[in-house]
């Protein structure tokens, strides 16, 4: 991802947030990253993430509070679009 303005770059900023993550976190929003659509709910996230409904949620939540999704609605998340072409430009989980 190379995405800059003017001398501003972002993905070092990306990276930032990225390498505060928990395993667990870092891992959801690669595997969240992959969907086709920038917009997740809880049963969506759980068969993406491979598990149970409160185990998506929690792990949806704490991607809210690090800041790579918002909350769009009960049990509905978007993903920033930047945060998004960061994570698909990482390893796959």
């Amino acid at each position: 991802m190379g995405a800059q303005a003017g001398d501003l770059a972002v993905r070092p900023v990306f990276e930032h947030c990225y390498t505060a993550l928990d395993g667990e976190q870092a891992r959801a929003l690669r595997m969240l990253s992959g969907s086709a659509d920038p917009f997740v709910s809880v049963p969506a996230a759980a068969g993406l993430l491979g598990c149970g409904p409160q185990r998506a949620e929690d792990a949806l939540e704490s991607l809210v509070d690090a800041g790579p999704l918002i909350p769009i609605g009960p049990a509905h998340y978007q993903m920033h679009v930047l945060a998004r072409l960061f994570a698909l430009s990482l390893p796959a989980p």
